[in-house]
């Protein structure tokens, strides 16, 4: 048995928004990269739910126990009356579904041939594919019916079992949370897929990128307190304003019809204010910069010059009178080949003597880039292809993709697809970052304003499904849905364990009840196979604790044979440093680099004994030693478990390293080390009433 995970109870204020800070920088403080996850999609199956005009009826199919490999109705809403009509040769048989493929044929055999002698009509239906434990492993975009289905006249549904990204639940697509405004969408059609795991390029909308512009009110105004509007677009996860002549900067009252084809960057959008004196200057983005020239208080007028670079670009007399208009600078230039677009715009909100320098007081500016992206159709980016800029931005696949386990594959851009390494498909979408600076990881989105969606609780995990856990977390009545990439997550075990729920029915900030604010963080230990097999002690636990991913550690462990044998508490955890079923082939003087500063070298090596001597070492002081056996009986004499106490533990396994061969070479003697496990030989010790 083993302890229940760890809860907490935050007290503090959070918002709905579910977010996590990351960073991507060339210090060594910072990541190298960072990997901004999407929903995570998987198509295994051993129960699949089909749910009718929202929650009003359901039917769930699952594996017929008498029939070892049909699919069945197993259980329904009890005013529901379904049945299931089958054709020979529609049959579907499968003791689980793993692919597109069995997905489809599912789709045609099963869900294709439902009806029931209930005359309702149906204007939607949502499929969720569940594991043997009725858990959620994937739920496919909910379907709108064009024309309401009537089952029981022998109507047929078209199901297309789509998958879909958006701003609610990729972080990478651009979202303004203030306004709830967004534009991009990628959808996936498993139905018109090619084979098991195939997007095939000559198969039209099997994947479509969609971004269509949003209206936004921009913060700056002008000295009448005039509000302005602009058009802004997501593209490629990018955030981008589309630029034509007389635009994009426009009065709220004004309509415009934006293109989509021109795309320049917002730079500056912003209410604040700035005093100067002559001879300072307002730095501005791209190299721009504004220095008042002379400010003539008495005249109310001030002389401002533009620069970039520190090169002259031109120069703007401005009058602050009440009755006077002329307090803003919209500066105008040519973008993209669009004349009078507007790049810049300046609010003067007044001037004033000071006790020594006449001032001038700037509020409010916006800017956009002076140059841009130019997109038309059969534009390429990536494998996707430039289909439409009319109204929205359309891409469609241009180069098939295969979704090989344990891959990478390219979308779009620095957007892909990542694939476990499992016979089951499961992937998700991805974005890549590698510039410097810091970057937001956001969770789904909740919306309160729909007020009959949600349950009392609304639960964040790294799937937006259940953690895998034979405990009962203190949350477990919550909407399913919502997912943090922040989280801890293995996608090729399909292990996650860290969930945050918040009570959405009373306001976070109310502590009228003492011990019950409204938000729980639980995380629970998860089951790990490591990559090489130690002679049988191949399992560990592993736990994800504020989105970031450690070992519990306990005496005589933590890898062992079987975990759920084992009994630990999670208050003590280390860092799993080294997890690898790589070889490296060694000769006596060179050595391995561990984590932390361990190194493994080969003292001597035995070829005829089939023996070797190694030596451990951290940060170059000598730690310990070993005389490991290759090729015997006993595979366990050919791996070396070190062990020393940590946190307090005693015998706590922290290395693994196994020697697979040695071997007399054209001039030396080698040894073939295969396999490694490391965890840190310190960690993080919690205890009840600690606070983070």
């Amino acid at each position: 048995m083993r302890k229940l995970g760890i809860t907490l109870v935050v007290l503090m204020l959070i918002s709905l928004f579910a977010v996590g800070a990351a960073s991507a920088n060339n210090n060594d403080d910072y990541v190298d990269e960072l990997e901004i996850r999407g929903p995570v999609w998987n198509l295994h199956a051993e129960n699949v739910n089909v749910t009718f005009n929202d929650t009003d009826h359901w039917v769930q199919f699952g594996l017929n126990d008498t029939v070892y490999d049909d699919w069945n109705i197993t259980a329904h809403s009890d005013d529901f009356n379904m049945s299931q009509a089958y054709q020979d040769d529609k049959n579907v048989s499968y003791f689980e579904l793993k692919t597109f493929d069995d997905w489809k044929e599912f789709n045609e055999g099963v869900l294709g041939e439902l009806n029931t002698t209930d005359t309702e009509t149906f204007d939607n239906m949502t499929v969720t594919g569940l594991d043997s434990d009725n858990n959620t492993q994937v739920q496919f975009e909910k379907l709108e019916f064009e024309t309401p289905v009537n089952l029981s006249d022998g109507d047929k549904m078209e199901n297309p079992l789509s998958l879909k990204a958006d701003h609610l639940n990729f972080a990478g697509f651009w979202y303004d949370l203030d306004d709830g405004l967004a534009s991009e969408n990628i959808t996936l059609n498993t139905m018109v897929t090619d084979g098991e795991r195939t997007l095939d390029d000559d198969i039209s909308e099997v994947l479509v990128y969609q971004s269509a512009p949003e209206e936004v009110n921009a913060t700056f105004y002008d000295f009448k307190g005039e509000q302005y509007k602009f058009a802004q677009i997501g593209f490629l996860a990018e955030e981008y304003v589309p630029v034509y002549e007389d635009g994009p900067l426009v009065e709220t009252g004004e309509t415009f019809d934006a293109d989509v084809d021109k795309l320049s960057r917002l730079l500056m959008d912003t209410d604040d204010s700035w005093t100067l004196r002559v001879g300072e200057t307002l730095e501005l983005e791209e190299g721009y910069a504004i220095e008042p020239q002379q400010i003539d208080v008495d005249g109310e007028k001030v002389w401002l010059e533009l620069t970039k670079d520190g090169e002259y670009v031109d120069d703007e007399i401005l009058e602050v009178d009440e009755a006077d208009e002329d307090r803003t600078w919209f500066y105008e230039q040519t973008v993209l080949g669009e004349d009078d677009v507007t790049t810049l715009a300046i609010n003067v909100d007044s001037v004033f003597q000071g006790t020594v320098d006449s001032l001038v007081v700037i509020e409010g500016v916006w800017q956009v880039s002076d140059d841009g992206l130019e997109i038309e159709e059969d534009d390429v980016f990536g494998n996707m292809e430039i289909t439409s800029v009319a109204d929205m931005i359309e891409m469609q696949l241009e180069s098939s993709i295969t979704l090989r386990a344990d891959e990478t594959r390219n979308v779009m851009e620095d957007l892909y697809f990542r694939m476990a390494d499992s016979d089951e498909l499961r992937f998700y979408l991805m974005q890549e970052v590698t510039d410097p600076g810091e970057y937001e990881v956001r969770g789904t989105v909740v919306d309160l304003e729909d007020n009959g969606l949600y349950e009392e609780w609304v639960t964040w995990t790294s799937t937006g499904f259940a953690v895998p856990t034979d405990e009962t977390p203190a949350i477990y009545d919550s909407e399913e849905g919502f997912s943090f990439a922040g989280f801890w997550y293995d996608l090729d075990e399909n292990r996650h364990s860290e969930m945050i729920s918040v009570n959405v029915t009373r306001s976070l900030d109310d502590e009228s009840s003492a011990g019950d604010p409204g938000i729980v963080y639980e995380t629970f230990p998860q089951e790990i196979e490591s990559e090489f097999n130690f002679s049988g002690s191949e399992e560990y636990p592993q736990i994800g604790f504020m989105a970031e991913e450690y070992v519990p550690v306990f005496e005589d462990g933590p890898l062992v044979e079987d975990v759920s044998d084992e009994s630990y508490d999670v208050d003590k955890l280390s860092k799993l440093l080294m997890d690898t079923d790589d070889s490296w082939t060694l000769r006596v003087g060179e050595s391995l680099e561990l984590e932390d500063g361990y190194v493994i070298e080969p003292q001597q090596i035995d070829v005829d004994g089939e023996k070797v001597w190694v030596e451990l070492t951290k940060d170059g002081e000598y730690v310990d030693d070993e005389i490991l056996e290759a090729g015997t009986d006993d595979d366990k004499d050919a791996i070396w478990f070190y062990d020393q106490t940590v946190l307090g533990e005693d015998d706590v396994i922290t290395l693994a390293v196994n020697v697979d061969s040695v071997f007399q070479g054209t001039v030396d003697s080698l040894v073939v080390i295969e396999g490694v496990w490391q965890i840190a030989d310190d960690g993080l010790e919690i205890e009840e009433d600690d606070t983070f």
